[in-house]
């Protein structure tokens, strides 16, 4: 398989690339800048696009109705979270691992001092 430019798309076969001039070498320099100018306007058609907010809120609605009838119930479609409710989602997620692991640890200092009652060995904090 080659590429636009001649050269073969698998480099490692030398000999069939010996034997194939390069595009670039016998192409005029118009049929060249040709070939330039539709690999740039397939490079531009190809581009990801953003669709527009109608757009995808019309799509949206389509496909909730299309779900509503397959499944004859009400479909809610989410909103994209805000920065702030995912800092807010975070910092709540925190601030409980938190309180989790200081839980953990006073419960195992207490167990601790438990086991060192019932074994006679006894130490005053």
């Amino acid at each position: 398989m080659r590429r636009l430019d001649g050269e073969l798309a698998n480099p490692s076969d030398r000999r069939e690339q010996a034997s194939v001039p390069k595009v670039s070498a016998t192409l005029g320099a118009r049929q060249h800048s040709e070939w330039r100018l539709l690999v740039a306007q397939i490079r531009h058609a190809l581009a990801p696009q953003k669709p527009s907010p109608s757009f995808r809120r019309q799509l949206g609605q389509e496909l909730a109705g299309i779900a509503e009838r397959e499944a004859g119930t009400e479909v809610l479609i989410a909103t994209p979270s805000t920065p702030r409710e995912l800092v807010l989602g975070a910092a709540i997620g925190s601030v409980v691992a938190l309180a989790g692991g200081i839980v953990y640890l006073l419960h195992n200092r207490e167990q601790m001092r438990a086991r060192a009652v019932s074994s006679g060995h006894f130490e005053r904090a």
